[in-house]
């Protein structure tokens, strides 16, 4: 079976710090899909017991493993080094998510498909401010009256 290795914070966290951060809304779904097809592995900049204790308020359980940065690496530069690791160690890598586009790159170049997963840059029913508010009278003013 295929690995999928998932970078926690910006993927399925809405926030770095996953003591206080909510999930994201797709996180749920996205981690069931991805669960469904692969061992999925969780990388994370939290310690162990903060990020294990994050996925399982989120429900996000059945980890085949979860990976946490304490080393003297840059985060973007571990998270590419443990998919180099996991291609030395015989893995076949099916999909890689992450939020961050240094990562994606350097795990693109190792022949990896990935995923850039974030949030909409403008959210549906969301309107430029191109236009200055009109002021209520002047709104009234316009319309057609009738009886």
């Amino acid at each position: 079976m295929n690995a999928a290795l998932i970078a926690v914070e910006g993927t399925l966290s809405a926030e770095e710090d996953l003591k206080r951060s909510a999930p994201t809304k797709w996180a749920k779904p996205l981690y069931d899909g991805i669960r469904a097809q692969y061992r999925t592995f969780a990388l994370s900049r939290a310690n162990d017991e903060i990020a294990r204790w994050w996925l399982s308020r989120e429900n996000l359980h059945a980890w085949s493993g979860v990976l946490c940065w304490n080393s003297p690496m840059t985060y973007p530069s571990w998270k590419a080094d443990q998919v180099r690791e996991f291609l030395a160690n015989g893995w076949e890598i099916g999909v890689y998510l992450d939020s961050d586009d240094e990562t994606i790159h350097a795990v693109q170049a190792l022949g990896v498909l990935t995923l850039k997963v974030g949030a909409p840059v403008h959210p549906p029913g969301w309107r430029a401010d191109d236009k200055q508010f009109r002021p209520w009278t002047d709104v009234v003013d316009t319309l057609d009256p009738r009886p």
